[in-house]
């Protein structure tokens, strides 16, 4: 499969080719260095360091061009209000910038151009631009006539009637239209002489817009492979471009254009104009740069980023998974054969418009493989196909060890305390210690020979409480080994890891499913997102995740709707009866009335039904041959006559939600 990209020009998926085979030539619109970098910026500058890493995995080379605006009213203020030079502003913010981007792991591209080296580039094509009668001059500036250039709005797709000013350029008097935009602004009074350049249109500076122009010339050639930049950067700015290249050099400036989304914050666009918007400063102060970078990496480049503590709370428990397989099995050093069948997936999803959710997920693939197999050559895989977004490239131990606040003195002095109070027989003392140090993100085991802290897991991702006790899962997975084929096989291989993560019992039976019953990229996002949550489960939140499983792996609008109008959306009532009746099983088990089902503490054990009893309920429950097998095939059921008359409907639920009902009716569960 070639690469495809996505071509905001034509609004099209198109096969990608370069000008110059071999080679690509790609320019981003850089940062304005007055501040310091916002997430945004984060966004934009992770998503084309992928596109540009990928694009030398296949073998391509890549000239790779991102400027700096180092000249702008806004950069001009900051000075004067600082009481400093232009030049230590920029200086200092480019080296801020620098850091920033070097704790993501985005790599330096080839050129990086500060606008101020290039103003008598700037000049030469405002000159061209008057030459051809698209430029007029209002005063000492130089402006654009928007209204003289036949295909301005072609990039964003409207009118000239529709188009509005740029936010960022104000509305000037002398301005044939208020359309048009400057290209040369004089020098004004109160701006300081470093400010100022002298040309053929007296003392002054160069408009915003005209400096990527005059640099991605001069650095790429009149016409390049691919420009790209935020979405917001479409209109006025990347339209103002093509208007002063093509104007002045009469050839198209970029065969592709490349945009990405918007960081949203309670869904509304980020900005510092809204005063809405973090610092990567400030994120990196809370989470660690590969969780941001994951977090930002895992969502399609063009698609809205909603940001949030909670969603990076959940990145980094996504991550730890995939860290966790590592730390499992030391990596081999591979080369990625691209015909293995998960290098060629991880391939076809790069090369499909740099698709990165489906990338991952071929990660999360390996990650249970290498869980399943402990295979060093999979690990290694893992670690390769990982390093092309620049991920999974640290030290695994280092990584599920980060977020600890206690240091082993203190940890050794909190385990010594609990032995004393189980000695004491002041059990809750005990089991206080135990979520205290759990909260810290430090995991106990319990064995003969003592206790000792176990692998540490984010804070974040600790379960709040409701633990079920080492006695009572060894007695339950008996019981649902006895009952249930599938669990006799799963659970020998998952159970263990209740205890040794986090103890969890609701958790574990949703990590039994991963990569068995259901296709091994939905069991995996379905495990992700049951680890990740700092917070109980119920069934409620279990067909919300399917439903938004459904929606991330692209299913029918059929599907989705089926589910959340005949299932998420009528769990306010009564959980477990709904979700009993999607799943075939009746009325049989009731929300609460049975005690099978009320919470759990270390002292309150419940007795498990005889095994008589467990084969009575089972033929009481079990559905008919041809209605599991629908239930299995994953259809929504067709209206069907009753042979006594009316109407009846095979219910649909997908075999992993099928799974973790019967794996969970018979556990005390504690919500």
């Amino acid at each position: 499969m070639s690469l495809r990209i996505y071509n905001t020009l034509t609004r099209a998926l198109e096969d990608f080719s370069p000008l110059e085979p071999g080679h690509v030539r790609m320019y981003v619109c850089g940062v304005t260095v007055y501040d310091l970098c916002h997430v945004g910026h984060a966004r934009a500058y992770v998503a084309f360091d992928v596109v540009q890493r990928w694009l030398k995995t296949s073998g391509l080379r890549v000239t790779f061009v991102r400027n700096i605006t180092d000249i702008e009213d806004k950069i001009i203020r900051r000075s004067v209000e600082n009481g400093e030079t232009v030049r230590s502003l920029t200086d200092r913010m480019i080296g801020e910038m620098h850091r920033d981007f070097d704790a993501l792991g985005v790599a330096r591209p080839d050129h990086e151009p500060r606008a101020t080296d290039y103003v008598p580039q700037m000049l030469d094509i405002v000159r061209k631009l008057e030459d051809k009668g698209l430029a007029y001059r209002a005063g000492g500036d130089v402006n654009y006539a928007v209204r003289r250039f036949p295909g301005y709005g072609k990039l964003s797709g409207k009118s000239l009637d529709e188009l509005h000013a740029g936010e960022r350029v104000a509305v000037l008097d002398g301005k044939d239209d208020p359309l048009d935009f400057v290209l040369w602004k004089a020098a004004k009074p109160d701006e300081p002489a470093e400010a100022q350049w002298d040309g053929a249109y007296g003392k002054g500076r160069p408009g915003w817009h005209i400096e990527c122009s005059a640099m991605s010339c001069e650095l790429l050639g009149e016409t390049f492979d691919i420009h790209g930049g935020g979405a917001d950067l479409q209109f006025p700015h990347h339209e103002n471009e093509i208007a002063q290249s093509e104007g002045a050099n009469g050839v198209p400036l970029a065969k592709v254009w490349m945009h990405n989304g918007f960081v949203n914050i309670d869904n509304e666009k980020m900005s510092k104009s809204l005063g809405n918007f973090f610092t990567i400063r400030e994120v990196l102060g809370k989470f660690d740069a590969e969780t941001l970078r994951f977090f930002i990496v895992r969502a399609h480049y063009r698609s809205p980023l909603n940001y949030s503590d909670v969603h990076l709370d959940d990145a980094r428990g996504s991550l730890k998974r995939l860290y966790t397989a590592l730390d499992l099995v030391a990596p081999a050093a591979v080369t990625v054969d691209w015909n293995d069948p998960h290098a060629a997936r991880f391939k076809a999803a790069m090369d499909n418009d740099f698709a990165t959710p489906e990338a991952v997920a071929v990660l999360f693939e390996l990650a249970a493989e290498v869980n399943r197999t402990r295979s060093a050559e999979r690990a290694g895989l893992l670690k390769a196909l990982g390093a092309t977004l620049n991920l999974l490239q640290g030290d695994p131990k280092a990584f599920l060890r980060a977020g600890a606040t206690l240091d082993e003195a203190t940890i050794l002095e909190r385990i010594e305390a609990r032995a004393a109070a189980k000695k004491a027989k002041d059990f809750a003392a005990a089991d206080a210690i135990r979520r205290e140090l759990l909260a810290q993100g430090i995991v106990l085991k319990d064995a003969a020979t003592g206790t000792t802290g176990g692998r540490t897991v984010s804070p974040a991702a600790a379960a709040p409480g409701g633990l079920v006790t080492p006695e009572y899962w060894d007695e339950a997975r008996k019981y649902l080994t006895r009952r249930d084929r599938v669990m006799k096989r799963l659970i020998p291989q998952f159970g263990t890891a209740c205890l040794q993560s986090r103890g969890d019992a609701f958790t574990t039976l949703a990590r039994s499913i991963v990569g068995q019953q259901i296709s091994v990229k939905a069991a995996q996002s379905v495990w992700d997102k049951f680890a990740g949550l700092p917070r109980r489960m119920t069934p409620a939140n279990v067909l919300k995740l399917k439903v938004d499983d459904m929606r991330g792996a692209g299913l029918s609008a059929r599907k989705i709707e089926y589910w959340s109008t005949g299932a998420a959306l009528r769990f306010g009532r009564d959980p477990r009866r709904c979700l009993a009746r999607h799943a075939g099983r009746g009325h049989h088990c009731r929300a609460g009335r049975h005690p099978r089902h009320r919470p759990l503490d270390g002292r309150d054990v419940p007795h498990l039904p005889s095994h008589a009893a467990q084969r009575a309920a089972a033929r009481r429950r079990r559905p008919d041959h041809r209605h599991q097998q629908e239930l299995f095939l994953g259809r929504p059921g067709q209206p069907q006559r009753r042979a006594g008359g009316g109407r009846r409907r095979n219910p649909y639920c997908s075999v992993a939600t099928w799974y973790i009902w019967r794996s969970l009716d018979p556990l005390p569960v504690a919500y």
